[in-house]
């Protein structure tokens, strides 16, 4: 794993350690990264890929280093899951607005340690960013809670100067 220490955090204003709303933060790192031949990076969704890839019924896959489902860390290599995601519904119980749930599949969901990896999707041959790992059930075996990017996309471009694709 490369490992870069940040040079900013910025916390969404709103956030509040008493809630799940607004759970999102941008990390600036001190020092580029530089992409192989097989890595790039994932684009934030405009309104119109938003609208394609955050249906019911559509799959994501989410990534992280966290829990694994014998409850050990993954220290050495990046796990990810495809999972079935649906922006609506009560799936996920009662959850905060701008956000998606991830389907419980298969024995398989976010865990924690997971929380701030991305829920991405491919659209036309690109990955996006759809969600940010927020919260879940504590015995990770239940549906997940992520953060939807794209109702944060001004705050983002204000604050990286990086916009919606």
């Amino acid at each position: 794993m490369l490992f870069r220490s940040p040079s900013q955090i910025i916390v969404h204003p709103n956030y509040s350690s008493n809630g799940d709303a607004y759970d999102i933060a941008l990390i600036k790192v001190g020092t580029a990264f530089t992409l192989g031949s097989t890595v790039a990076t994932a684009a934030l969704p405009n309104n119109t890929t938003e609208s394609v890839l955050d249906v019911n019924g559509k799959y994501a896959t989410v990534s992280g280093w966290g829990k694994t489902e014998t409850g050990a860390y993954s220290n050495r290599a990046l796990r990810e899951v495809t999972i079935p995601i649906t922006p609506t519904g009560s799936d996920c119980g009662s959850r905060p607005g701008n956000t998606i749930c991830g389907k419980y599949d298969a024995g398989k969901d976010s865990c924690n340690g997971d929380s701030g990896g991305p829920l991405a999707a491919r659209y036309n041959n690109r990955f996006y960013v759809v969600g940010v790992v927020s919260y879940g059930p504590v015995e990770c075996r239940g549906y997940g809670v992520y953060t939807r990017v794209n109702g944060y996309i001004n705050w983002i471009a204000t604050n990286t100067g990086v916009t919606a694709q």
